[in-house]
């Protein structure tokens, strides 16, 4: 169930692993073929024919977990990274997921058409519009920038007042 996930979070003392087989069926739900795509065949199948579990440190290490944390630190790491999301373009996120699951699955030459029409379909929204602007403003500046947005938020208009406070 986890791999059908886009992240991934792990407590330091959890496992994981494809057990099915030792109750005598394979991997639902996708198991199989998202573990072959995220790891390879190869430790694929070990995976799944021996039902062996791995430790987060083996899980992180294969590229299955965004981060192992300790246990105390799950939800509010968990909480801080999704937050940070949340604070994103949600065009960006929307196209870089569709760019990455659909293209992936295609020819590489279909895949980067696909990833050049999101792309300007991005550039020609608001939200980049905005932040670019903001961009210049600040000097190109992108420490700058992370600086404001992280001391009044992604408000493109107060970021633009402090630009202009700084400016007197």
């Amino acid at each position: 169930m986890a791999l059908g996930c886009d992240m991934r979070f792990i407590s330091r003392d959890a496992f994981m692993g494809q057990s099915e087989v030792d109750a005598g069926i394979i991997p639902g739900g996708g198991g199989t073929q998202r573990l072959a795509r995220m790891v390879g065949v190869a430790r694929a199948m070990e995976l799944c024919m021996t039902g062996r579990r791995i430790s987060a440190e083996e899980a992180e290490g294969l590229g299955l977990v965004t981060a192992v944390c300790e246990p105390e630190e799950l939800m509010p790491a968990v909480m801080a990274f999704a937050n940070d999301l949340a604070a994103k373009p949600s065009l960006a996120l929307i196209n870089i997921k569709k760019a990455i699951y659909e293209g992936s699955s295609m020819p590489l030459q279909d895949g980067l058409m696909l990833e050049r029409e999101l792309f300007f379909e991005c550039l020609r929204s608001d939200d980049a519009i905005n932040i670019m602007r903001l961009y210049v403003a600040a000097g190109q500046d992108r420490e700058k920038l992370l600086a404001m947005v992280e001391k009044v938020g992604p408000d493109p208009e107060k970021i633009a007042a402090l630009l202009a406070k700084e400016k007197e």
